[in-house]
């Protein structure tokens, strides 16, 4: 059996080999025995093999770079499966039928295996550790499991776009593996462990950091969470609580964190490699969670990182998504991430999509994109709103940008909001702007109608020092802010308190901070929002 070969006849006579072989598992490659030929099956669109691109071009009648060009980039129209549909249809021509060969055969459904004896893990396990695979068996393991992602998307009837790029990496995959094949090298190196930069502390769960840099909109809401008739608003450098009935709140420093997960008793916050635990009957820190997490997805720049809290480590998401610099939009529950979900660890200590036990990617409706502006710094990194739940059913609803987006259904909503979530059901969704907290509930197709819409006034003056005289004092208030996090927790300090938290741009004056701290404790401020 010769897949690697570059004749085409040769390659032919190897796929039919693999025709009624026993399917592969992902058993087979990491303890790979036995002497008898199994096979991958390709789901969805299917692969070509290099060698019979200058058939698939006879059969179709299009240029041989054309071919190449399909199966390498992602275009509308001109991708994989475009090429292999149309094989599935286009007479054979005479000079192929004389030779034995149908154009049907040219698209791949089930790639052969090597006998296990022909392909052993070189690399024996560490001791204590997870196995670790050879190169050849990660890439038969890699092909397997793009497969399985095409197949979960088809199943769930995925985006006509994102089913066609995952079959693009499905396809890329079998070149890989071709290549190794061949002896042209491989891929990655096998590595015993998760990749750990940086290292995850002795102690995973901490107390959050009480102060944070100079913030120039302390009132800009970062993220907001809703959990039963509990909103949570992080600000850049405090955190509010909020009762949506009563519209009564309370609010404290909160700096460096974003949500990781959120239940009715706790919400558990991430700093990219430690965790805080909130409390949410004493709305206070605790030093030991009741339901952590397994993993938690950080978000990234040119990546995904997740940080799996049993091992503590942290490792680089690699994939399609390592070169893209997508923002990562996390579910109310944190089990679902936009584009991903976090996955488990693969054979070889990496962290893979392809892992995942239930794909279920989402994308914004056709319609809708990221708007195009001066000096777009790209997909990810352009304050686009972002939201996303996974209903009872199994399905999606989403917000991007100023929609919502429920199966076929798109709902327009208010410009301006900074912050989105929706409760672990879906069944309601909270949106935060400049100066108003607005909670929808959602009809069956996801049809949003606000059941309050709340003035954020009272909450932005716990925020907010600009009021304050700063003269001779070496700071400002945005300084003072980001020390102290709210008006009330700076009012509670001393002079000498405050030197301790606060980098000064000159010698303070003694009497110009205790003057600064007694208007802050004589700004009146209120603990109960208007309705608007």
């Amino acid at each position: 059996m010769n897949l690697a070969s570059s004749d085409p006849l040769e390659v032919l006579e190897a796929l039919r080999q693999g025709a009624n072989a026993r399917l592969a598992t992902d058993g087979d490659f990491t303890s790979p025995e036995g002497d008898d030929v199994r096979a991958i099956e390709v789901a969805g669109p299917g692969v070509v093999h290099p060698a019979h691109v200058g058939w698939v071009a006879e059969c179709l009648g299009r240029p041989e770079a054309s071919v190449v060009l399909a199966l390498g980039e992602l275009g509308e129209g001109n991708g994989v499966s475009a090429i292999t549909n149309a094989l599935l249809k286009v007479d054979t021509p005479a000079r192929l039928r004389g030779l034995g060969v149908r154009a049907a055969e040219l698209v791949i459904r089930r790639v052969p295996v090597l006998p296990g004896q022909q392909r052993a893990n070189v690399v024996e396990p560490v001791a204590g550790g997870r196995s670790v695979l050879s190169p050849l068996n990660a890439a038969y393991q890699d092909l397997l499991r793009h497969s399985r992602t095409v197949a979960t998307l088809i199943e769930l009837d995925g985006p006509e776009i994102i089913v066609e790029s995952r079959a693009l990496n499905t396809e890329r995959a079998f070149e890989r593996l071709l290549a190794l094949l061949r002896g042209q090298g491989h891929r990655f190196s096998p590595q015993a462990q998760p990749n750990t930069d940086p290292p995850t502390p002795d102690q995973l769960v901490v107390a959050p950091a009480r102060s944070g840099p100079p913030v120039s909109s302390p009132t800009r809401a970062i993220e907001v969470r809703l959990i039963g008739t509990t909103a949570l608003i992080r600000f850049p450098v405090a955190l509010a609580r909020i009762d949506l009935e009563s519209g009564s709140f309370s609010v404290q420093p909160f700096a460096g964190a974003g949500f990781a997960t959120i239940n009715e008793a706790e919400a558990v916050f991430c700093d990219g490699s430690r965790l805080s635990v909130l409390n949410l009957a004493s709305h206070e820190f605790v030093a030991e969670s009741k339901r952590l997490p397994t993993r938690v997805i950080l978000g990234a720049c040119c990546g995904v990182e997740i940080l799996d809290t049993a091992s503590r480590t942290t490792a680089l998401l690699p994939g399609p998504l390592a070169s893209s610099g997508y923002d990562v939009a996390i579910s109310p529950c944190g089990r679902y991430g936009w584009l991903e979900i976090a996955p488990e660890a693969d054979e070889v200590g990496v962290f893979s999509v392809e892992t995942i036990a239930r794909v279920c990617h989402v994308w914004p409706h056709a319609t809708l994109g990221t708007p195009v502006i001066d000096d777009d710094p790209g997909e990810g990194h352009d304050g686009t709103l972002r939201a996303l739940v996974r209903l009872d059913d199994g399905s999606f609803r989403f917000v991007y940008g100023n929609h919502l987006l429920s199966g076929d259904h798109a709902h327009e909503l208010p410009d301006g909001a900074t912050a989105a979530s929706f409760d672990s059901k879906g069944s309601r969704l909270a949106l935060v702007d400049a100066s108003h907290l607005i909670v929808c509930a959602l009809g069956p197709a996801g049809e949003p109608t606000r059941v309050a819409r709340w003035s954020l006034d009272t909450l932005h003056a716990h925020l907010v020092a600009d009021h304050l005289d700063f003269t001779d004092t070496g700071l400002d208030a945005e300084a003072a802010m980001g020390a102290t996090g709210t008006i009330t927790t700076l009012s509670r300090l001393t002079a000498a308190e405050l030197s301790e938290r606060v980098f000064f741009n000159e010698d303070p004056n003694p009497e110009a901070l205790e003057r600064l701290l007694a208007q802050a404790r004589a700004t009146p401020v209120g603990n109960r929002l208007r309705p608007a």
